[in-house]
Formats: structure tokens, C-alpha cells, sequence
């Protein structure tokens, strides 16, 4: 709230602010770069049929309309409505005062409605994305994941398994909100670092895995000027090669010291390494 009214003194021509995906609704709005500069907008779908509403990542209120209707524009993907700057006034300075607001023309309706901390995200729902280590609940966690190039390429051999791949899926910043721009790639690549090591350490557990139909594993790691941790999901059924495994991360210790000189800071992330098939399909 604080950095909002920061925002709301700055300009009261237009403002935006970012927005977290809420899993009550039925959509939301993705887009992709398709040539530099060129983005194509997509909606994706829980479910077939009609939608009711759709998230986004970001609002902006620009109080540039010299008509008196709220019009309303997708960007990318998020979305931007224009109005005229008496009536962005009137929802500013309710902003600012804590306040519900509600804007309507003839055909649609904007509110802005303040909730308790925390009230918008209900961890029992079934679609939330949930840590395999300990289960805390992921959807306000920023992911960062592969291009979808690298995700349909990049797949890390296991040696002796020619039908089976490990590929890594998921990597999410269990911080507080993004990574810093300038710190982004280095973790990433850290992390892939890390990665092809777990993988060579897993190796000898893949057939169990696959037979016990465990589909991926998650590794979560710690690292900052002062200590460095990891841990592992647990394998239902497979508890004495969990610990085999887990004992054998000890060898990524140098591996975190070392990290530091890089990422000054440290960082606290969690990856999933998925079971993938290698089998080529039939034609």
C-alpha cells in the first residue's frame, strides 16, 4: 500500500501497478514474444466452454479518454483502461484513502476493493502448485522456467537409460517476489549448474523411480554469505534410496560456497527435475 501511494503521488495522469494471479478465476492472460518487439496475446483456460473472468499481469488506469465511458484494451498481458482524468481522479484518491471504488459506463464496471492480507490466496485449492518437500504453496512465488525451445531440447541424458531423460521443469524464487534484474540470469544459470550435478547423482535411482512412478523430484537450495542449505522430496516407498540420494548432495557444498562470490546476496530457490520419455513417437 505504501509503494501505491508513492506511485499515485508521482502521476495522477496514469498509474499501473502489477497484478498476482488469482486461481479463483478461469483464465488468465499469456503472452509471447514472438519477434523482437512483436507479442501475440493468448488467454489459456482451466476449462472448455464460457469464461467469467480472467486474470492479468498488470492493470494501468490512464486518465487521458475525452469520452465519458470506460474503455478498456488488452496489453500484452495485461490489460488497460482508459477513462476521463475526473473519474481517475475520484478512484485515486479513494486508493489513497483506503477505500472501495467503483467506476461503471453502460456496458461495464470497474471496481477496486481492498481485502486483508493473504485473503486472496486459499491454499486448499486444488490448483495451486504446491512444494513436494514440505508443501508450501507456490502460486506467490515467482517461477522462471525454460523457452519453450530449451524445454523441448534441453533434456539431460541418464547413461544406461536410453528411453528416459531428466529435464528441469520449474524453478521458483522462494524469496520475496522477483529476483533482481540484475542477479536473474546469474542464479538461473547457477542453478542449471546445480542441476546437471543432482542429475548425475540421481542416476542410480532412476529405475526405482520410474517403477514406483515417481515423475520428478525437487531440490531446494540456500545459499547465503553465512550458510548454505539443500533438501529433497521425499520418495513414498522409497525412503532408503531417498536417503542415499539426499546423503549424496552433500557433494554440492563446495558447489554452494562458491556460489557467493557470484551472488553476493545468496538466493533461496526450489527446481523440479521431471522424469521425461525419450521415446521417439510412431509416425
Amino acid at each position: 500500500m505504501k509503494e501505491l501511494k508513492e506511485i499515485i503521488t508521482f502521476s495522477r495522469s496514469m498509474v499501473a501497478w502489477s497484478c498476482d494471479m488469482n486461481q479463483d478465476d478461469d483464465s488468465v492472460l499469456v503472452c509471447e514474444e514472438t519477434d523482437p518487439g512483436l507479442y501475440s496475446t493468448q488467454v489459456f483456460a482451466k476449462y472448455m466452454g464460457q469464461r467469467e473472468s480472467t486474470s492479468a499481469s498488470f492493470l494501468i488506469l490512464d486518465g487521458g479518454s475525452k469520452v465519458n465511458s470506460l474503455q478498456v484494451n488488452v496489453v500484452e498481458d495485461g490489460v488497460a483502461i482508459r477513462l476521463q482524468s475526473e473519474r481517475l481522479e475520484v478512484i485515486l484518491n479513494a486508493i489513497n484513502e483506503g477505500n472501495d471504488v467503483m467506476e461503471s459506463s453502460k456496458d461495464m464496471e470497474f471496481r477496486v476493493e481492498f481485502v486483508e492480507d493473504g485473503d486472496w490466496i486459499v491454499p486448499e485449492n486444488e490448483f495451486y502448485p504446491k512444494s513436494q518437500i514440505d508443501g508450501l504453496v507456490l502460486i506467490n512465488k515467482f517461477q522462471y522456467g525454460l523457452s519453450l525451445e530449451r524445454a523441448l531440447t534441453q533434456v539431460l541424458q541418464v547413461q544406461g537409460i536410453s528411453e528416459y531423460g531428466i529435464r528441469m521443469s520449474h524453478v521458483y524464487n522462494l524469496g520475496d517476489g522477483r529476483l533482481q534484474p540484475e542477479e536473474e540470469p546469474k542464479i538461473y544459470g547457477l542453478v542449471e549448474i546445480a542441476a546437471k550435478e543432482c542429475v548425475a547423482m540421481l542416476e542410480p535411482h532412476i529405475l526405482f523411480l520410474i517403477h514406483a512412478g515417481i515423475q520428478s523430484v525437487s531440490i531446494r537450495l540456500f545459499v547465503s554469505p553465512y550458510e548454505f542449505e539443500y533438501d529433497v522430496s521425499k520418495w513414498i516407498g522409497l525412503e532408503a534410496e531417498n536417503d542415499k540420494y539426499k546423503q549424496s548432495l552433500d557433494q554440492l557444498i563446495p558447489m554452494l560456497y562458491n556460489m557467493v562470490q557470484y551472488v553476493p546476496n545468496g538466493f533461496e530457490v526450489e527446481f523440479v527435475l521431471s522424469i521425461v520419455s525419450t521415446r521417439a513417437l510412431p509416425i
